[in-house]
């Protein structure tokens, strides 16, 4: 037993996705043994620890059973004396009505040591992220952070006084809110926004007034919810407006998305706001020709937009004056007819896989790079680890080639994996690139190539098509009596490429590299999301991929019905054609294959499944 003291880790896991997670937070889950987390915290934080890592789920989601706060205090006391290394991960910043004080308290009270994590609160990342300040020079010079779990208890009088409110767990007492800002003095015209997922591919934002807001949300779920009470909430349109000013007539018409097909309705209403803007009037313009933004509020001294609904899951949405909009997580909501480079309040409206859930398939050391190429087009992913790779289960078949390499013309590469760990075993016998010296090197596709390049080599030859089928079909140079090595998986590979070099005349020396085999069990955040409807797509890169998830699923469930009845309405993508010849062997059907067979294809592949298949996308 290790001789480590009782210590107990309270990390802030930031405002929705994984993105926002602190460095010294992933740190601590890359080694937690035990994991005690809230319902709030997005499920890619739970791919970051351990396998072996104890994980549980202690609720603490508004309206939703959870934990009681007593039981969670003595599982941390009783997991941290156990010597374990106990992560209790919290939404937001734990210290923000987080309820870390009876926590810490027990924890203290047993003899444990607490070390505070901070995290990213949605009070600042809300406002943030829906392009709202908290504070500005002329409308506000301080803010205050409200809990609205029990309004009752609230001094109304003194908030109705400042100038920018934000309430947390807001969402069921919005029209309490509203009556007592309202009956403490405040405007009806007073502007309020309120935010619902924040820092999420769902993030949605109501604008409007404490005379609307009411209506605007009415049978609506919001939670979870911060809302921004105060003049600067009109800054969120009036940043989008500004921009849209300093465009071309020209810009405007060749706009990449449009709602309405008549060009003069849409300029008179572009007319109409102009002149409520205060459009033309040069006495209030600076030097660069634009309406100083403070200047234009208190002149107009209403909302400088009708109130907008702004979605993320469908991507679109149209405000009453016809105005198409799009939000992205990190992107203020502005007008999408400029170009993405044309201001820093630009939107992505290229997030073309917004409101899409992926699952990826791959090896969970290789699963990395594909899910920021899907999470970059706005996808909100889950990795289900369908493969495991590891060394051989000897070393004597490599170890004897690498001893000979001076034997052999040619070294055949055609995985990533190869590459790894023959390169890697390379250095392990004491030697390096320079063994190589003599020896060409053919690779299929290009993650294998740019896999070998970062080991400071440079291939001879790779085939035009990504498939090891094209290298025997496209070979540079006469074969017969050359000597080829080739590193590969040590079981399960296909044999047509030794079978096609062969017929050529060449000598191919297979030897294992590394091994690859099938996970114990099914991800239980994959199967939870798939027994939930909730995923779209699901991707494949290999073959045995397929094979294993489909092996994996089975073993999950009761029956091959029900697993035909979760994959019914989801999208099974391949990489390329021996992959979609497993998916439909295994599956049932390939729904799309990349065109080209590489991650990017993929990922591309994906976004036009998503374009073919939503009526309302527009590009």
């Amino acid at each position: 037993m290790s001789d480590r003291s009782c210590k107990v880790y309270l990390v802030g896991a930031g405002p929705g996705e994984i993105t926002y997670l602190t460095l010294r937070g992933q740190q601590l889950l890359a080694q937690a043994e035990v994991l005690i987390y809230d319902a709030l915290v997005d499920s890619q934080l739970l791919q970051l620890v351990p396998s072996e890592c104890l994980k549980l789920d202690v609720g603490k989601r508004g309206g939703k059973p959870s934990t009681p706060q007593a039981e969670i205090n003595q599982l941390l006391v009783e997991h941290g004396w156990h010597q374990k290394r106990v992560v209790r991960l919290k939404s937001g910043d734990p210290l923000i009505f987080g309820r870390s004080s009876a926590e810490i308290q027990a924890l203290t009270e047993a003899g444990c040591e607490v070390e505070l994590v901070p995290g990213i609160s949605s009070v600042l990342a809300a406002p943030l992220l829906a392009g709202i300040p908290l504070t500005d020079k002329a409308l506000s010079s301080c803010f205050a952070v409200v809990s609205a779990h029990q309004p009752e208890n609230l001094d109304w009088e003194a908030l109705a006084r400042m100038e920018t409110l934000v309430f947390l767990m807001g969402g069921r007492k919005l029209e309490e809110i509203v009556r007592q800002l309202q009956g403490w003095g405040r405007s009806p015209s007073c502007p309020i926004a309120v935010i619902r997922d924040c820092g999420r591919q769902e993030q949605q934002v109501w604008s409007g007034t404490l005379a609307d807001i009411v209506a605007q949300t009415a049978g609506v779920s919001l939670s979870p919810t911060v809302i921004v009470v105060g003049e600067v909430v009109r800054l969120r349109d009036a940043w989008g407006q500004e921009e849209q000013r300093s465009r071309g007539a020209e810009e405007e018409e060749d706009a990449g998305t449009r709602v309405h097909g008549d060009k003069g309705s849409r300029g008179a209403e572009e007319q109409k706001r102009k002149k409520t803007r205060g459009h033309g009037d040069a006495g209030t313009r600076g030097a660069a020709g634009h309406t100083d933004l403070r200047t234009e509020i208190s002149r107009v001294g209403g909302n400088l937009e009708p109130p907008v609904l702004v979605s993320a899951s469908s991507s679109l949405r149209v405000s009453p004056e016809g105005t198409l909009r799009t939000w992205a997580p990190g992107h203020l909501c502005t007008d999408t007819s400029a170009p993405a480079s044309s201001s820093p309040l630009t939107p992505h409206s290229s997030l073309q896989l917004t409101g899409k859930t992926v699952l990826v398939t791959r090896s969970a050391k290789q699963s990395s790079n594909f899910t920021n190429l899907l999470q970059q087009q706005g996808a909100t992913v889950i990795e289900m680890p369908a493969i495991e790779i590891c060394p051989p289960s000897s070393w004597e078949e490599l170890d004897s080639a690498i001893a000979d390499l001076q034997d052999f013309h040619w070294l055949i590469l055609t995985s990533a994996n190869g590459v790894e760990y023959f390169c890697n075993r390379l250095i392990a016998k004491g030697l390096d690139a320079r063994a190589l010296a003599g020896v060409k090197i053919a690779v299929v596709g290009k993650k294998t190539a740019a896999t070998l390049k970062k080991w400071g080599l440079q291939p001879d030859f790779i085939p035009s098509d990504f498939v090891a089928d094209s290298l025997a079909e496209e070979f540079p140079e006469v074969i017969a009596a050359q000597k080829l090595l080739f590193p590969r998986v040590e079981t399960g590979g296909r044999e047509v490429l030794v079978q096609q070099l062969t017929a050529q005349g060449a000598e191919v020396v297979e030897v294992a590299a590394y091994q690859s085999g099938c996970p114990a069990q099914i991800s239980p955040t994959a199967l939870q999301a798939l027994q939930q409807q909730a995923v779209d797509v699901i991707t494949f890169a290999s073959s045995k991929t397929v094979k294993n998830f489909s092996q994996l699923l089975e073993a999950a469930l009761t029956s091959h019905s029900e697993t035909n009845s979760l994959l019914k309405d989801v999208c099974i993508a391949s990489i390329g054609p021996q992959t979609s010849h497993a998916c439909r062997k295994c599956l049932g059907r390939c729904d799309i294959e990349a065109e080209e067979y590489t991650l990017e294809g993929l990922t591309q592949a994906v976004v036009q499944w998503v374009r073919n298949n939503s009526p309302n996308f527009e590009v």
